[in-house]
């Protein structure tokens, strides 16, 4: 049932998810869909199926039927087509009806494949006989069908077209779901009229929902199976000729394999196969078959490469195993219930050792060190007791046989060694647990000793030790270093500043003071001492005259280290300062006191005033000033605490380095930098521009023009130059173009084109018309011009009416006309035209055409005009305007104004 599940699913899945009916479904609408399909069709569904594909091959499928084939064969990919499986039949009709694959009962996958290729030949046409081919696959279903077997029919019927020959075949419509047929319909493209009736022959689901799917065309049709994911359905291996394999299979020995057909691969495909017990494997560059190891089983016949595996803690009692069945427990393991090696439910547990008692860990004097399984393979790693110490192995392993190995450790105390006899002191008494011993220290005993009267511990040594670990060398080892009991001494003298005892071990702490010790001071270089004293060692361990005190008396002042140089900086961005850090200066003073009073004299630049900072060495640091501009005078003294002082005097510099900032440089107000005028000459007023500068002092100013009259037609620029007292310069430039006013936009002719240019905004326009057209204007206009000129006053000259090209003349009429140079060829809009159109018009301009004056067009730059300075509006087309033949009227073409313009020179026209 797997099998046939698994086909119809991805079947639905496929048609349902990708095209959906007569609305879009949502994801979880098509998803639901799904899955009751799939659950009604399961129901329905046996072991075996009976799959016929009834497809259209007329005239009007013509070269795409290939692609109706490609459908089939990609459909297929993923099943299984064998005796006890899937069995494939193909039906196909035009005027008629062939049935080039029958619905068998022996095929397999590799030769259906083949017959599909060679047997349905690619040949359509005809007309579209949808009865024969439905009332063929009724016969078949009839004659053929396993229902005997609980095969479960199914129909699946293509076309392009509408049935045009044999009948409406509603009646084996009928006559199909009556053989208990599931009929699935796919239609292909949008040139089916009875498209809803045909849709209405499917099948209905348990939820009475029509299995019809459209397809917009074949090229989706034939990719259709690609969205079709690889079902569950499982392989089976026939044999099959040992030609379909060629040389691949081994045939020599025990180790002989046969050609079989993989019923599920893609396309069929013949390989080399083993009997149950054995896979596949490389001898001598062929496929053989070798049995499957210990552990490893194989239950049918096979192309694997390998055998599959018994479930943990299994084995087999052989090779060549083909069934679970024949998987026992292995070593170590076994059935819990009946301690057997066969397999409980299946499986095999671990075999268990028993827990190690409370009373033999204590017996040992061991600890367990982290969890224990007491599962076989399962390692328990042990510790000794803290102050206990073993050799032995510290780890145990549960046996197969259900006993932990090897024996428990044996862990012993460690012992600490015996501790010295200590002269001048009452000896050591050690107790352990409340009882005193000797001879043997075990851990944690501890022991006492004190120094006899007239002696003192040496600090370094201790009266009181205990025996603990030591880790590096795993034995016993006393807290402390012993006791040593050394003679009273004298304390040390207090330490004299700026000067030293007669002898060095006076005042070190470290030095032997006995009784009769005789101590006296003298003073370093620079100092003098304020009284002459000595100090003599007492047997109590007291000094003489300990209550006087000696003091040494600076007479040198401070000595700087170093005095900075003049120093110059530049200003501070965008100020008139420096911000100057100024660090107090490196002194030493002979008597070594960390505190050097200093005093800061600070008289700015430009300023008779002077300030002072004072500060001692421990809240002295760094110091920022904002000094001005010039020179500024610093003056720093150092005094030690006795009044000795000495003084340090520097100058710093501040340049300005900054140039004037421009603050308003707007100029006139302009129109994207125009200027627009009715007259030659026009006043032009602006704003004078603005600056400031760091330093704040005043900046002359160098302009070069003020606001007045300027001549119209021409671009005017102007700078001002501001220089600040130190030679920085800032400059403000600003230019405007006066020009005339503008014109209105010209009307584009219909059936014709405007060309009008681009680097003065359209001031000169030459229109063109289709070739054999001209324009039609009012009657009021004397003649017709060839180009318009935008005048400074905003009119166009000589007029603005340009009129529609609505006049036909003859084209041979245009000999010697100026025609030839107002007409253009082709569609308008079309960019290639556009391009043709404005060069016509640029080639008159430059060569003198008719009514134009050949004088090399240039811009005001006086650079040559190109095609990228043109732009061509293009008018509508309008049939109905166009007029046979010339007007009775003169119309005379004058010389255009570009005669007497240089374009965009600033010329302006009146």
């Amino acid at each position: 049932m797997a099998e046939v599940k698994v086909m119809l699913i991805f079947a639905v899945l496929a048609l349902i998810c990708l095209f959906p009916g007569n609305r879009a479904l949502t994801f979880r609408e098509k998803a639901s869909q799904v899955k009751l399909d799939a659950q009604w069709i399961d129901a329905k569904a046996n072991d075996v199926v009976d799959l016929i594909f009834v497809m259209d091959r007329s005239g009007s499928v013509g070269g795409n039927f290939p692609k109706a084939k490609t459908f089939v064969k990609d459909f297929l990919d993923y099943f299984s087509i064998a005796p006890q499986h899937t069995q494939v039949g193909v039906v196909l009709f035009d005027n008629g009806v062939s049935n080039p694959l029958p619905l068998t009962h022996n095929n397999h996958k590799c030769k259906f494949m083949g017959q599909l290729e060679r047997d349905v030949p690619n040949t359509v046409g005809g007309l579209t006989n949808a009865y024969a081919g439905l009332e063929f696959a009724v016969n078949l279903l009839r004659k053929n069908s396993r229902k005997n077997f609980g095969a479960f029919p199914v129909v699946v019927f293509i076309t392009d077209g509408d049935y045009n020959v044999g009948g409406n075949p509603l009646p084996q419509v009928e006559a199909l779901k009556r053989e208990g047929a599931l009929l699935i319909i796919i239609t292909i493209g949008n040139n089916l009229r009875r498209k809803a009736e045909i849709l209405g022959w499917a099948s209905k689901d348990n939820r009475n929902q029509p299995m019809a799917f459209p397809i917009e065309n074949f090229d989706q049709f034939a990719h259709l199976a690609h969205y079709i994911h690889k079902g569950s359905q499982t392989s089976k291996f026939l044999p099959i000729d040992d030609a379909e394999c060629g040389n691949k299979c081994d045939k020599a020995g025990a180790s002989a394999s046969a050609c079989v057909c993989d019923t599920l691969a893609s396309r069929g495909q013949p390989t080399c196969g083993c009997d149950p017990g054995q896979h596949v494997k490389a001898i001598n560059g062929k496929d053989g078959c070798v049995n499957c190891p210990l552990g490893f089983y194989q239950e049918e016949k096979n192309i694997f490469r390998s055998c599959k595996s018994c479930p943990k803690g299994q084995t087999t009692h052989a090779p060549r195993s083909a069934d679970i069945s024949q998987c026992v427990c292995g070593p170590g393991f076994w059935n819990p219930i009946d301690k057997s090696r066969n397999p409980h439910k299946g499986q095999c547990s671990p075999v268990t050792c028993q827990k190690d008692s409370p009373q033999l860990l204590d017996s040992h004097f061991i600890a367990l060190s982290g969890s224990c399984q007491y599962t076989y393979g399962q390692s328990c790693n042990y510790e000794c007791f803290r102050g206990f110490i073993t050799a032995g192995v510290k780890t145990r392993t549960c046996q197969q046989s259900g006993k932990m190995d090897p024996p428990p450790a044996m862990c012993s105390a460690l012992l600490c060694p015996i501790m010295p006899k200590v002269p001048h002191s009452t000896g050591w008494i050690c107790l352990n647990q409340g009882r005193q011993v000797s001879g043997k220290y075990p851990y944690r005993t501890t022991c006492e000793n004190h120094c006899n009267a007239g002696f003192l511990p040496r600090p370094d040594t201790n009266e009181f030790v205990i025996c603990g670990l030591d880790n590096d060398r795993l034995t016993g080892k006393w807290s402390g270093s012993g006791l040593v009991c050394e003679p009273r001494k004298c304390t040390n003298l207090p330490e004299v500043l700026n000067g030293q005892y007669n002898q060095r071990d006076c005042s070190h702490p470290a030095s032997d003071r006995t009784f009769g010790k005789v101590c006296s001071v003298s003073c370093n270089h620079g100092f003098i001492i304020s009284e002459k004293v000595e100090w003599t060692c007492q047997d109590d361990g007291q000094w003489t005259n300990y209550d006087k005190t000696v003091r040494c008396k600076d007479i040198t002042p401070p000595q700087i280290l170093s005095c900075p140089q003049h120093l110059t900086v530049p200003n501070e961005e965008n100020e008139g300062y420096a911000i100057v850090k100024l660090l107090p200066l490196d002194a030493i003073d002979n008597d070594g006191a960390s505190t050097i009073d200093q005093t800061l004299h600070l008289q700015p630049a430009g300023s008779a005033r002077i300030d002072e900072y004072p500060c001692n060495s421990k809240d002295c640091g760094e110091t920022t000033f904002n000094l001005p501009i010039g020179t500024s005078t610093v003056n720093f003294t150092v005094s030690d605490r006795s009044g000795n002082s000495d003084s340090c005097i520097y100058q710093v510099t501040v340049q300005d380095v900054e140039p004037p900032q421009v603050v308003q440089c707007d100029g006139p107000d302009t129109k994207d930098g125009f200027i627009y005028s009715e007259d030659n000459v026009q006043y032009v007023d602006w704003k004078e521009p603005e600056f400031s500068d760091n330093s704040g002092l005043e900046l002359k100013i160098y302009p070069t023009g003020s606001p007045g009259e300027y001549r119209v037609g021409r671009t005017w620029s102007f700078k001002y130059t501001a220089t600040d007292t130190a030679g920085h310069t800032a400059q403000c430039e600003f230019s405007f173009k006066l020009t005339g006013i503008r014109c209105p936009q010209l009307h584009t002719p219909a059936n014709g084109a405007l060309v009008c240019d681009k680097l003065a905004f359209g001031i000169y326009c030459v229109p063109q018309c289709q070739r054999g057209l001209e324009r039609l204007l009012p009657d009021h206009i004397r003649y017709t011009p060839n180009d318009y000129f935008c005048s400074t006053k905003g009119k166009w000259l000589p007029h603005d009416e340009v009129g529609d090209c609505a006049i036909r003349v003859p084209e041979d009429s245009n000999g010697g006309s100026p025609f030839d140079v107002l007409w253009f060829d082709g569609d308008c809009n079309d960019e290639h035209t556009k391009q043709s159109i404005i060069q016509t018009t640029l080639d008159a301009l430059n060569n003198g055409g008719p009514s134009f004056t050949g004088q090399g067009w240039k811009d005001s730059q006086d650079k040559p005009l190109t095609v990228d300075d043109f732009e061509v509006f293009c008018g509508p087309k309008n049939e109905s305007i166009i007029q046979i033949g010339r007007s009775k009227r003169e119309v005379s073409y004058v010389q255009g104004l570009s005669a007497t313009a240089k374009l965009f020179s600033g010329v302006v026209l009146n």
